[in-house]
């Protein structure tokens, strides 16, 4: 006999035809059509959520008929549930989640009676049982979710869940997410899975972390005081909110993380918009005990149930996870306020919207709108106010790396946030701190002025840093000059500001002399570095007779405070004494003639004697009177020192020697030149 089948349902990718008495649905949420900005708040816009929210397929099966109203992990419908029946759902998480620990486990899943926990339900309702599966298969991150009605027969229901697969040609259930989902659930997958409970679901992950300009701040849950709302018993079967148990603080407890989140539509605790609820899970083995919150109406459940949303810390396996701690609350998006922790994948679950407690107070709102890396330093940018008091500037925290670097008052003018929310004042920040080299987790916090417990966050996100680009350049020369200076000459610039002249520092013998600015016009350096501006340093500095080594830095002035060695030399320094080259010596028929320069340091204007000197005999004095324009550039002096001289002299060899008159303070007269010429017959 042929057992009927429901009709074939396909969407978004999956494929699925439920066995005979089962329904099923395909569906994805809406994404928010417009930005949670300011500006969409006074149009009455994004009340479904932040553009950024990404929301992605899920699939839901039950052999019972299936409500209208469902959160994605099945709550209105797992209420309902007898003991007989059966409730699977498919969620998608997004390509972000390809490859964590927590999607690790390749292929599909054969669900198995030992995973079923009457803990591992989202909401924990006596007499059921679920389990959790997360994987990958055909390039999709998926997350299997089973609730049976009773732990009294698992082991028939769980055949129940495996047979709903195909046999080859078969009959039951087919699923295909390319293929079909029916074989998701009858085939064994490995590794991570989580499990973890509470309320509503969190499955599709979203691709992009787009980071909305704009927004509410966390403004946990309640600010209406001493309201729990619905399902606050711990019967009921919900965790408890982390203030509750936090001392006040509407953050993760110790020994927990951030494991997942969902949202509550049209939240009157978040102005109209969504509300996002995020779990926080315990350290597998950390300590941890389930029980029930007392002291006030949120008596709710403390690390019972063993559920995961997923979309937060995917590097955390299931093997690391233990139960849902407690959960905190914000009206803004996990995804913005913990940056780098949470991905953008959105689950929806309104079943929660009413839900609070007394430890939740009206905390400030505001918005991290940017944070950037400036050289060695970050600038972050936002505004905040606090609803009790929205005229007054508040104070803003911003931590690097947990630690607290700077502080300020919102004194920015945003008149786009007074038009939005119908207050005056100014309420933006604009604060800028050092920061070394490398990635660094930014987070701003927003300290209540009146009726809030402590401060709230803002916003966190992780930025990176650059290593500074340090001085370079080159010492291209270091000669000894007359008069016991030596001249230094090359260039240097900062990539940081290319178009700037740096200056740099000159260590003789490793003592500083002084810093020199760069300004020469260096055409070669700004086509070979692609860069503008005088880059080139001529200098001259002083140094006793003898050999001396210099150092030459160049001065950082863009990001960091190092100064980098550009070049070392070691020069020797000449005496005082007169200097010059005989730079010819021709025979021209039977005269020589002899050319070159010569210069005493200690009147460097004034034009000196050279004397002649021929195989042994002194013949004669002779003025320097040529102008040598190429001497006084090199030598930065001035007045004419060159000389020509025509010697007759007879054919043959002949040993020409030139000295320089030492003309201030008296002295030898040195040798500044030697040649050997042959005169023809």
């Amino acid at each position: 006999m042929t057992v009927p089948q429901s009709p074939r349902l396909n969407g978004h990718g999956f494929s699925v035809t439920p066995p005979a008495g089962w329904e099923g649905r395909i569906y994805r949420r809406l994404p928010p059509a417009t930005a949670n900005t300011p500006q969409a708040q006074v149009a009455g816009a994004g009340v479904t959520g932040w553009l950024g929210d990404q929301t992605l397929p899920v699939v839901h099966l039950a052999d019972f008929a299936l409500p209208a109203s469902r959160g994605d992990y099945g709550s209105g419908a797992v209420e309902i549930m007898r003991s007989t029946d059966t409730f699977i759902a498919l969620l998608q998480f997004g390509p972000e989640c390809l490859g964590s620990e927590l999607f690790r486990s390749d292929g599909r899943p054969r669900v198995e009676p030992a995973r079923f926990n009457p803990n591992g339900l989202q909401r924990i309702i006596p007499g059921q049982a679920g389990a959790q599966y997360f994987f990958t298969e055909g390039g999709r991150p998926l997350c299997l979710y089973v609730v049976l009605g009773s732990r009294t027969n698992m082991a028939a229901m769980t055949k129940r869940v495996n047979r709903a697969g195909p046999a080859e040609g078969g009959r039951g259930m087919s699923m295909a997410i390319s293929e079909r989902l029916v074989n998701k659930i009858s085939r064994r997958r490995g590794a991570e899975r989580s499990r973890r409970g509470f309320l509503a679901g969190a499955a599709l992950a979203g691709a992009a972390l787009a980071v909305n300009p704009w927004g509410f701040l966390v403004r946990s849950a309640g600010a209406y005081a001493a309201v729990c709302g619905s399902a606050s018993q711990c019967a009921d079967g919900y965790s408890v909110f982390c203030c509750t148990i936090n001392g006040g603080i509407n953050s993760c407890p110790p020994n927990s993380f951030i494991g997942g989140w969902w949202k509550a539509d049209n939240s009157s605790f978040c102005g109209g918009s969504a509300r996002y609820y995020i779990d926080c899970n315990a350290y597998a083995n950390s300590g941890w005990q389930c029980h029930c919150a007392s002291g006030t109406c949120d008596s709710r459940r403390v690390a019972c149930n063993q559920f995961r949303y997923g979309q937060c810390n995917l590097s955390i396996p299931y093997s690391q996870t233990g139960p849902v701690v407690c959960r905190i609350i914000s009206c803004t998006p996990p995804w913005q306020q913990f940056g780098g922790v949470c991905t953008s994948s959105s689950a929806t679950d309104n079943a929660t919207a009413t839900h609070t407690a007394p430890c939740v107070g009206v905390l400030p709102r505001g918005f991290f709108d940017s944070a950037v890396a400036v050289g060695q330093a970050i600038r972050v940018r936002g505004w905040s106010f606090d609803p009790d008091q929205p005229v007054t500037a508040v104070q803003i925290t911003v931590q690097l790396d947990g630690a607290v670097v700077s502080s300020a008052v919102t004194a920015v003018p945003r008149p786009d946030v007074n038009r939005a929310y119908r207050i005056t004042g100014n309420h933006g920040f604009d604060v800028q701190f050092a920061a070394g080299p490398g990635r660094h987790t930014v987070a701003i916090y927003a300290t209540s002025i009146a009726g809030g417990a402590g401060r709230a966050q803002i916003g966190s996100c992780v930025v990176a840093v650059a290593a500074p680009n340090l001085p370079f350049g080159y010492l291209d020369s270091s000669i000894s000059l007359p008069g016991g200076r030596l001249r230094l000459r090359g260039w240097a610039l900062d990539r940081d500001q290319p178009a700037t002249a740096i200056k740099v520092s000159v260590y003789l013998d490793g003592i500083g002399v002084n810093r020199f600015p760069t300004g020469v016009p260096r055409a070669d350096v700004n086509r070979a570095m692609h860069v503008s501006g005088n880059h080139g340093f001529d200098i001259t500095i002083k140094a006793a007779i003898g050999s001396h080594k210099v150092d030459v830095y160049g001065i950082n002035v863009g990001g960091g405070n190092a100064n980098r060695l550009i070049g070392s030399a070691t020069t020797k320094v000449s005496g005082t004494g007169p200097v010059g080259v005989l730079d010819t010596a021709v025979a021209v028929g039977r005269t020589v003639v002899l050319t070159g320069w010569a210069f005493d340091p200690d009147q460097p204007g004034t034009s000196i004697p050279v004397a002649v000197w021929r195989d042994g005999v002194t013949l004669a004095w002779y003025p320097t009177n040529v102008a040598r324009a190429d001497v006084d550039r090199v030598y930065r002096v001035s007045g004419t020192h060159g000389y020509r001289i025509s010697v007759p002299t007879t054919p043959g060899r002949h040993q020409f020697l030139i000295y320089g008159k030492n003309i201030a303070p008296a002295g030898p007269n040195p040798v500044i030149g030697h040649a050997w010429v042959v005169v023809p017959a």
